[in-house]
């Protein structure tokens, strides 16, 4: 029998807006997260974002960060944000903006400046460093926590939605599972 390893491909490095089925406008600053390297299946051994990069052979443990190309790729995803029919643009979807926390802050203050709210998901793989805190005004972080996080990362994720209560809105979000389908 003739077996040959999947080559994985990288992501794209080209920062693009889409839609997703349930209508919501996404900006992924990073495209993949290095916990999947870590841990088999990604999050609690399902990552929904896992599962869709392994399906098209996207190397989803290799982050990419997804940057603006120029000024008129700059004016082209204004213009696309600013016409999106929702009030927010979500930055994290199929990876953790983590990653890159400078490029997705930098993107937030885009999608602020277009007049849409910007909703940042993250599990905190990495803290926001101290030095960006005071530049998140006006932004939304969702942290995800959920009754499946390691004993370790439950702690260290409430003290992340904490540290960024004073510099934006902090909220905590509950990532939930089906199980025994």
């Amino acid at each position: 029998e003739d077996w040959a390893p999947v080559m994985l491909k990288p992501f794209g490095g080209v920062l693009t807006l889409a839609r997703n089925s349930r209508g919501c406008y996404i900006l992924d600053t990073v495209k993949g997260c290095r916990i999947v390297n870590t841990r088999q299946g990604g999050c609690y051994g399902d990552c929904y974002a896992a599962n869709i990069a392994k399906r098209y052979h996207l190397d989803f443990g290799s982050p990419v960060s997804r940057l603006i190309v120029d000024e008129e790729h700059k004016a082209s995803l204004i213009r696309q944000i600013k016409a999106a029919n929702m009030p927010f643009i979500r930055i994290g979807e199929m990876g953790d903006p983590s990653e890159d926390w400078g490029h997705t802050l930098d993107v937030c203050r885009m999608v602020l400046d277009a007049g849409k709210d910007a909703v940042v998901i993250t599990k905190h793989w990495k803290p926001v460093p101290d030095s960006l805190l005071p530049g998140m005004e006006g932004i939304c972080v969702n942290t995800s926590v959920s009754a499946l996080d390691e004993a370790s990362e439950l702690p260290y994720r409430l003290e992340q939605y904490e540290r960024l209560k004073p510099f934006c809105r902090s909220v905590l979000r509950v990532v939930s599972c089906r199980f025994n389908m």
